[in-house]
C-alpha cells in the first residue's frame, strides 16, 4: 500500500485529484449529490429520491450488501454504492428495511420494460 501511495504522490496524481475535487465542489453545482435522500424498498427493487432526482434499481443491480458499526453499504457496481450512516436515519426503521430486502431480493430481477417516448442524443 505504501508503495502505491509513494508512486502516485511522485507522479502528482493525488495532487491533481485533490485539485479536481476542490474545483468541482467550488462550482457549487452538484444538485442531488449531497443532502437528504430517501431510500425505499419494494417488490421491484430500490428507489432513491432526493430533491433533484429519482433513481430506480432492480434487485439484480444490487451486487452486495455490507455492514459495519455505524454504516451499511448497498453496492450497485464495483465502484458505486449507497452509503447509509445509521445515525442519520430520520424516518423509518433500519431493521425493517433489511427485513424488506430479505423479503423482496431477487438477484436476477431487472426493471420491467416500460413503453415510453424517447430520444437519443
Amino acid at each position: 500500500m505504501a508503495a502505491y501511495l509513494k508512486y502516485y504522490f511522485q507522479r502528482g496524481y493525488i495532487t491533481r485529484l485533490r485539485h479536481l475535487v476542490r474545483k468541482l465542489y467550488a462550482e457549487g453545482k452538484n444538485p442531488g449529490a449531497v443532502g437528504e435522500h430517501v431510500l425505499k424498498v419494494g417488490a421491484g427493487g430500490l428507489m432513491v429520491t432526493s430533491e433533484f432526482k429519482e433513481s430506480r434499481y432492480a434487485w439484480g443491480a444490487l451486487i452486495r450488501l455490507e455492514s459495519e458499526p455505524g454504516y451499511t453499504y448497498f453496492f450497485t457496481g464495483a465502484t458505486s454504492a449507497f452509503i447509509v450512516p445509521h445515525n442519520s436515519i430520520t424516518e423509518g426503521s433500519f431493521p425493517a428495511l433489511l427485513e424488506q430486502i430479505n423479503t423482496h431480493y431477487q438477484p436476477d430481477a431487472t426493471l420491467n420494460a416500460r413503453k415510453a417516448t424517447s430520444i437519443t442524443l
